[in-house]
């Protein structure tokens, strides 16, 4: 499943590993990213959604680095980064990039980008990667473990971030990692 939730305040979209980029997917997958997510069931209420509102969307940088810093820092302890392509690389820069602007910057590393809008086959969930900070934003969605919560701030605002997926955060250490991956199969 992709979308784990819909409402009316927002959604959230449960990354697969085929969806993450290349070097944030585990290994044993061939090198490919469809640059979308899919909408399992739920593209009309999430194409509603987006639709209804006069929207101005944002990337919370300052939201992601706080969900998912001590989070890659736990999985690196325990030794999670070796089940990954590029191990944590892409996203420990990432995060350096976000402290660097964040320490430059008197802002709350909100940066606006296109809005999201749902494919013309009604399956995915299409964003824009014309942004040089996009990639800043996708490397830090890790393939199977993470989610991206798309928030209605009200009805011309959304805020989009990443964070730890849910069905994983209280699994602390290796071998529960890979009796996890084992049962997505």
């Amino acid at each position: 499943m992709a979308v784990s939730r819909v409402d009316k305040s927002g959604f959230v979209i449960e990354i697969p590993n085929s969806e993450a980029a290349i070097g944030s997917q585990r290994v044993g997958i061939k090198d490919r990213t469809v640059g979308q997510y899919y909408l399992s069931n739920q593209a009309e209420e999430i194409g509603e959604l987006l639709s209804g509102m006069a929207l101005q969307s944002f990337i919370d940088f300052g939201a992601s680095y706080l969900h998912m810093r001590d989070f890659i820092t736990k999985l690196s302890l325990i030794g999670v980064d070796r089940l990954y392509k590029n191990g944590f690389v892409a996203i420990e820069n990432s995060l350096k990039t976000i402290e660097r602007i964040g320490n430059s910057l008197s802002n709350l590393l909100m940066f606006k980008i296109e809005n999201p809008r749902v494919s013309l086959s009604r399956k995915y969930l299409k964003m824009s990667s014309r942004k040089e900070f996009f990639r800043v934003f996708s490397n830090l969605v890790l393939g199977d473990i993470t989610e991206i919560v798309f928030e209605k701030l009200n009805n011309n605002t959304l805020r989009i971030f990443v964070r730890p997926a849910y069905k994983c955060s209280s699994i602390d250490n290796y071998d529960g990692f890979l009796t996890f991956f084992s049962g997505l199969r």
